[in-house]
């Protein structure tokens, strides 16, 4: 397995998504990935955002100021605990997570476009085992994901 490939891919992909995305306000891309987990899991904790997406506490508190300041979420103490608080994307949340969806599929779509079914079948495969070793290494040291 070529890592060096699967960085550069990765890098390629940060690049057209930046390039895609006129006046995101997201240098490194958290802001982007808080946006698009808001759109399958609303009204989560920062706390869940934080375990979810491998992201300090911290880190989640400082892109949760950002989205806010983007008027991009909002936050909103939870009825059941008062000391958490819920976040929610805002109309203009939505519409930038679905524009960052929309990006990922097309860079998708450009970089399987040489790729036949049956060979996007056999990627997605691999891929599906490859996680699974890689979820058994961090779970072998201690770590989950």
């Amino acid at each position: 397995m070529n890592l060096d490939m699967l960085r550069q891919l990765l890098n390629m992909g940060k690049e057209y998504g930046r390039a895609k995305v006129n006046g995101s306000p997201d240098k490194n891309m958290k802001l982007s990935l808080i946006c698009v987990f808001l759109i399958a899991s609303p009204n989560s904790s920062q706390g869940d955002i934080a375990d979810a997406l491998g992201m300090t506490p911290a880190t989640v508190a400082r892109c949760l100021r950002r989205l806010e300041e983007n008027h991009f979420v909002t936050r909103t103490a939870d009825p059941e605990n008062r000391r958490v608080n819920l976040v929610q994307l805002t109309e203009a949340g939505r519409e930038y997570a679905g524009k960052i969806m929309r990006v990922e599929n097309e860079w998708k779509d450009c970089v399987s476009s040489r790729l036949t079914q049956d060979e996007n079948r056999e990627f997605d495969r691999l891929c599906e085992k490859m996680l699974l070793g890689a979820q058994d290494a961090l779970h072998s040291c201690g770590k989950s994901e």
